[in-house]
């Protein structure tokens, strides 16, 4: 296996990066104060890297899966936090909405995606459920739909703060226990 010219130049930019922003004394500081990376995400979209594994139509670069694994364990040899970011917004967010939203979804949700300003989370518990999937069920009403937060979140991010950086919420959703797939985007 040998890389191309151009996934080179990928990682030479990956490089790049995060020797500027991430150097090691940057990720012992992170965390050791138990800091995030959300900030490298605009950073990413800059260099172009949450962009590469999106068609053109969306904005992005048609890059392969290769180039993309590449990219994210060039990230890991850096700081594993920068790529598990990286990950949750190209791979889980990015993806997924991909494979499974609407074309209504994706003009919506992508190109955000793509300039760093938009990342994606996996809410999968509720009573009653715990952590299994099949058994959340969410409730609709006519024209509202709501959404509660829990307070209790990690660290310093409170309900409010949750809700100012809180983009859109994305969920599969049935009305009961037999309700059909839906069939329209996630």
């Amino acid at each position: 296996f040998e890389i191309t010219e151009d996934q080179r130049q990928i990682l030479e930019t990956v490089d790049r990066v995060m020797q500027r922003h991430m150097p090691p004394e940057e990720v012992r500081r992170r965390d050791a104060a138990h800091a995030d990376c959300g900030d490298l995400l605009p950073i990413f979209a800059e260099a172009g890297l949450l962009a590469l594994p999106f068609p053109a139509e969306h904005g992005g670069l048609d890059a392969d899966r290769i180039t993309v694994v590449l990219v994210q364990e060039r990230l890991a040899r850096h700081a594993a936090i920068a790529a598990a970011l990286f990950g949750e917004a190209v791979d889980f967010g990015g993806m997924s909405l991909l494979g499974y939203g609407s074309e209504e979804q994706q003009r919506a949700l992508l190109p955000p995606l793509l300039r760093g300003e938009a990342t994606f989370a996996l809410a999968l518990t509720e009573p009653g459920a715990g952590s299994d999937a099949a058994a959340v069920v969410v409730s609709e009403e006519t024209g509202h739909i709501s959404l509660a937060l829990d307070a209790r979140v990690e660290r310093d991010l409170d309900a409010d703060s949750l809700r100012e950086r809180l983009h859109s919420l994305i969920m599969q959703r049935r009305t009961g226990r037999h309700a059909p797939s839906p069939v329209d985007g996630l």
